[in-house]
């Protein structure tokens, strides 16, 4: 009987562990904090940033929000936000407005986001975005492999608002997904494999002002930023000049 006793705690033990995780982990999440709290997190957070105006909320999807706002000192950021352990949590801050891709999967290309907020000041009037992948050449096991340079572009307006979150586009996306399982089929030396993805394939930006000329946006690149640990993965976007990218009249 003792035998059966601690099979049925143990089991009971066990469902409510499974009951509590599940509770915390994959729950759907509540409604979204209305802006006035939005605000006040912002700046306890993140005390020097004194946000003023959220701009928008931007649903990444329904556990990843981008939230961008304008502080009283002027200044044009982004705010990520998570549903973790039951509740929406800031996990990161930053004040600079320059894209930046925001990966809410890693392991997921689809998942990917440029992201902006720029400055008014910066007169910006569009940014073209850029998925570059170098042309190489390897050899592996005796295997002789050429890759083409491929370049796409996206271009995104400014004119009707400054901020942004645009998804990877579909036929980029594809891309990557093929380029990751070549490099899986071909099996490259780990020295390769760990230099190939960030040397040959990766993503830029132009930024040009309203009469369609190169303009760096000064306003927009200053700026500090507040993260609470590994809950945002943002990666730096190379900015481009004409000249860096081919087949531009």
């Amino acid at each position: 009987m003792k035998k059966k006793s601690f099979l049925m705690t143990g089991i009971a033990v066990a469902v409510i562990l499974f009951a509590m995780i599940y509770w915390f982990e994959f729950s759907e999440p509540n409604p979204f904090p209305p802006i006035e709290q939005l605000l006040e997190e912002i700046n306890n957070s993140y005390p020097e940033v004194t946000a003023k105006l959220i701009q928008d909320t931007s649903f990444v999807d329904e556990r990843h929000v981008v939230v961008p706002f304008i502080s009283n000192e002027n200044m044009y950021g982004l705010s990520y936000w998570v549903w973790k352990n039951h509740e929406w949590q800031i996990a990161e801050i930053d004040t600079s407005g320059i894209p930046r891709l925001f990966k809410a999967n890693k392991n997921n290309p689809s998942s990917y986001y440029f992201v902006w907020n720029i400055h008014p000041g910066d007169a910006l009037g569009s940014i073209e975005f850029y998925f570059v992948r170098d042309r190489n050449f390897y050899v592996s096991d005796n295997i002789h492999t050429y890759s083409p340079k491929i370049q796409m572009m996206k271009e995104v307006s400014l004119k009707d608002k400054s901020y942004g979150v645009m998804q990877l586009p579909e036929e980029w996306v594809t891309i990557i997904e093929e380029f990751s399982k070549s490099q899986l089929a071909n099996k490259p030396s780990p020295s390769f494999q760990h230099f190939f993805p960030d040397q040959s394939m990766y993503f830029g930006w132009i930024p040009y002002d309203e009469m369609k000329r190169e303009s760096y946006p000064e306003l927009s690149s200053n700026g500090g930023g507040f993260s609470t640990g590994d809950d945002v993965e943002l990666e730096h976007v190379m900015i481009f000049n004409r000249v860096d990218v081919e087949y531009l009249k």
